[in-house]
């Protein structure tokens, strides 16, 4: 995550994405993921990029509600997603 990012929410980590857009209808819209949240861990896996992800949102987990904490506001939060066949 950019420098700036990181500051603007309070991060000490540099594993964090920063959601810039969430797609109407998608498991991430239902869980309320919102765009300017900053995604910490996926399913209790830190994540650091889009590929950390896509590797955690596998067939394997396709139906199965994960953990997923944010930031939001400054503020840690956590929402529960279930991953469709579309990877999240």
């Amino acid at each position: 995550m950019p420098e700036r990012l990181r500051h603007r929410h309070g991060l000490a980590q540099r594993s964090a994405v920063h959601v810039a857009e969430v797609m109407q209808g998608t498991p991430a819209a239902k869980a309320g993921i919102a765009p300017g949240d900053v995604l910490i861990s996926l399913d209790d896996l830190p994540v650091t990029g889009i590929d950390d992800i896509t590797r955690t949102l596998d067939e394997s987990r396709i139906g199965r509600e994960l953990a997923a904490h944010v930031i939001r506001c400054g503020v840690p939060a956590s929402v529960r997603i279930v991953p469709d066949e579309r990877g999240g």
